[in-house]
């Protein structure tokens, strides 16, 4: 699965500047909704590309794939 160069950079931005993102994420079980994270690393997972980091809507670890993500902020 491809990826825009744009998001995996301003991904990246985030992890090694320790900055707040918030994203709006697409979930089957949930449908969109809106997170603030603190983002921690890039995995992956069953073979799909996630972003995994602490989820403040949550307040636990949580794993978001690339796939399902519709829009990216660091604040």
């Amino acid at each position: 699965m491809h990826y825009s160069p744009n998001l995996l950079s301003t991904i990246s931005n985030a992890i090694d500047n320790c900055k707040l993102c918030t994203i709006e994420y697409d979930s089957r079980e949930k449908g969109i909704t809106v997170r603030n994270i603190e983002p921690m690393a890039l995995v992956y997972k069953e073979g799909k590309r996630n972003l995994v980091g602490w989820c403040h809507l949550r307040n636990e670890y949580r794993s978001f794939r690339l796939d399902r993500l519709n829009l990216i902020k660091l604040s």
